[in-house]
Formats: C-alpha cells, structure tokens, sequence
C-alpha cells in the first residue's frame, strides 16, 4: 500500500510538473502576445493623434467653408438686390417707353393729318404745343405750320 501511495503521490508530482511545464509555456507565450499588444497599442495611440490631427484640419476647413458660404450669401442677398433695383428701373424705363411710343402715334397722326389736309382739333393743337415744349431741349427739329390748321 505504501508503493501504491509512492506510486500516487509521484504521478500527482508528475502531473504537478507537466502542469507547470504547461503554465510556463502558457506564461510565455502570454508574455509574447503583451509585447504584441503593446506594439499595437502604441501603433493605435499614434493612429489616434493622426486622427486628432486630420479632424482638427478637418474643424478648421469648415470653419473657413462656413465664412465663404457666408461671404458667398452676402454677395447673393446684394446681387439680389441689386437685380431687384434693376427690374424696377428696367419696368420705369418700358412704362416711358410706352408712353413716348403713344405720345409719338399721336403726334405722327396729326402731322400726317396736316400733310393730307384734315381737320384737326384744338386739343390736338394743344396737346402738340405742350409736347413740342418738353421736346426743346431736344436736337431735333420741329416745324409746324399752324395755317394748315383748322381750329
């Protein structure tokens, strides 16, 4: 029984060394895969800092991209308004022309009436007199012969 309890005892002790020859092993290659993980880390730390680094530049171009899209919005409001006032003055300028078109029918009728013979109204008469007024600073040339004219 003593032999048999020998026998135990030396099989555990060799258990006991396997287990540790396993533990070592283990521990070794436990120490491997830290140096590993160390090497990854601070390849990761320095992925970080170039990460930091891109979304700072990355802070600072929207930045500038937010003041041009504001310069940007600045000149539009202002070109805007300006294509407004050029709208109005374009409309102002038709409304004349317009009424320069009609005022020149006008006159163009009762000149060619002159020239055929036909009567023509004293309001006709009055109406040419206050346009030939507005017209004297005008280079042009106006003559009407009033003996023409039936009153």
């Amino acid at each position: 029984m003593e032999e048999k309890l020998l026998n135990m005892i030396l099989d555990g002790i060799n258990e006991i060394k396997s287990d540790v020859k396993t533990l070592k092993s283990d521990v070794g290659s436990l120490k491997d895969d830290v140096e590993t993980l160390k090497s990854d880390v601070g390849s990761l730390k320095g992925d970080v800092e170039t990460l930091k680094s891109d979304i700072g530049s990355l802070k600072s171009e929207v930045a500038d991209l937010k003041e041009h899209m504001d310069y940007m919005e600045v000149r539009m409001n202002h070109m805007e308004e300006r294509m407004d006032n050029m709208e109005e003055r374009m409309n102002h300028m038709e409304e004349r022309m317009n009424s320069m078109e009609g005022r020149q029918d006008e006159i163009y009728h009762m000149l060619r009436g002159w020239e055929e013979e036909r009567t023509i109204t004293k309001s006709q008469l009055d109406k040419l007199s206050i346009d030939s007024e507005k017209m004297k600073n005008h280079t042009h040339n106006v003559e009407i012969s009033i003996s023409k004219a039936v009153v």
